[in-house]
């Protein structure tokens, strides 16, 4: 008998499923151990703290919080939590600086959550849910001790769909980031753009391809300074 198509997505399902309860007890045979510390109250409040951002130094954390301190003092309908904000710490002497709400040239009165952060700490991006297709990314820059309002990318980078991780490589000359555009591998997939320096923009994105992309969604996508090593999330990769 042939199987209609929502019989073979669903059998296809069940399959990954499959392997991952495998994969999962593969992994229990050899555990890593790893020491996970709580940054403390100078960092963490009651409200959701996340998505962190930490340049190559490590002296500048930028996280997305959902704190009543938010701009514009608003709350989300759906889940009656405050909007989120892009909030900031420094390091110094190995004490983290109490969080603080980026203000007005960043955030809005909407959501705003950082999305990527390069590895000198001085270019910041942004994902904005309240626009056409459900998301964007925007860039801001530090410049004499300030953020600058963030820009809204290049169409090259956003479309209609929904784009929102963005991550800058060490040289400056590619961004990796996540989109739902027509043509991927199925769900989010990660895509690359050049930077053209003739015409100061990025060029048209590609897509990373099956190896890196999967059916299902991949997201969270970072560079790591070394330039060779990719790491993200993946629904599909085991």
């Amino acid at each position: 008998l042939t199987r209609t198509e929502g019989e073979q997505i669903e059998f296809q399902n069940v399959q990954k499923r499959l392997k991952e309860a495998k994969h999962g007890k593969e992994l229990e045979l050899e555990p890593v151990r790893v020491w996970v510390d709580n940054l403390g109250s100078a960092i963490n409040s009651a409200a959701p703290e996340y998505a962190p951002l930490i340049s190559t130094d490590e002296t500048l954390l930028i996280l997305t919080a959902r704190r009543e301190s938010n701009v514009g003092g608003l709350r989300d309908e759906s889940d009656n939590f405050p909007f989120e904000d892009v909030y900031y710490s420094r390091n110094s002497g190995g004490e983290w600086s109490p969080l603080r709400n980026m203000g007005e040239d960043v955030n809005t009165s909407g959501h705003d959550a950082g999305s990527g952060l390069s590895p000198d700490g001085k270019t910041m991006f942004v994902f904005r849910g309240d626009v056409k297709g459900g998301g964007d990314i925007y860039q801001s820059k530090f410049r004499e001790n300030e953020w600058s309002k963030p820009k809204q990318l290049y169409k090259t980078i956003n479309t209609e769909a929904h784009e929102s991780a963005a991550a800058l490589s060490f040289d400056g000359q590619s961004l990796f980031f996540i989109s739902e555009r027509e043509g991927g591998f199925g769900g989010k997939d990660i895509y690359v753009a050049d930077w053209d320096p003739e015409k100061e923009r990025w060029s048209e994105a590609r897509n990373l391809g099956p190896v890196v992309n999967s059916p299902y969604d991949e997201d969270g996508v970072y560079m790591h300074p070394d330039g060779k090593t990719l790491y993200f999330s993946s629904e599909g990769q085991i």
